[in-house]
């Protein structure tokens, strides 16, 4: 795996970025991170198949966020990731190469990201933007439904 695309190129890549600015945020946490994995469509469908829809999440997301923008003046709107976000990619990139998620990428190999994305969210720390959101809208049984359906549909770490 090379070192050639920074958190924030990977973030910009998966559209985290993307989503932050359009809600106005001025950092990109995990919450946003969460919502771009949305973006893929197995993802969105495991979500839609347990009553949740873009739109609730979003809607979590704009709540949250809203008192984190609070906190983060002086900076430009999604100009920086939190902590967290830091943290969420670093681990991603352990199990996910960058041309997974570089310009060129297959659309099957950018979805795979999203899903391995969506993986490192849920086994991260739990005090994160993402996992409050995720709580938020799951309950124990579906957040497990949902992890499972997904895990099922990401490569081994040696198949990409």
């Amino acid at each position: 795996m090379t070192d050639s695309l920074s958190g924030q190129d990977l973030a910009l890549r998966l559209g985290a970025v993307q989503e932050a600015q359009r809600l106005g945020s001025e950092v990109v946490g995990t919450e946003h991170l969460l919502i771009a994995t949305m973006t893929d469509p197995l993802v969105r469908r495991t979500f839609l198949s347990l009553g949740i829809e873009l739109r609730h999440v979003q809607s979590v997301v704009t709540e949250l966020s809203g008192r984190r923008t609070s906190r983060c003046s002086g900076t430009r709107r999604g100009s920086e990731l939190t902590p967290e976000a830091a943290e969420a990619i670093v681990r991603l990139r352990r199990t996910v190469p960058d041309f997974a998620c570089g310009d060129r990428a297959e659309p099957q190999v950018l979805s795979a990201a999203l899903r391995a994305l969506l993986i490192t969210l849920f086994t991260g720390p739990a005090d994160t933007a993402a996992r409050t959101v995720l709580d938020e809208l799951t309950t124990d049984r579906s957040r497990r439904t949902l992890i499972r359906e997904v895990e099922r549909n990401v490569p081994p770490p040696l198949m990409w």
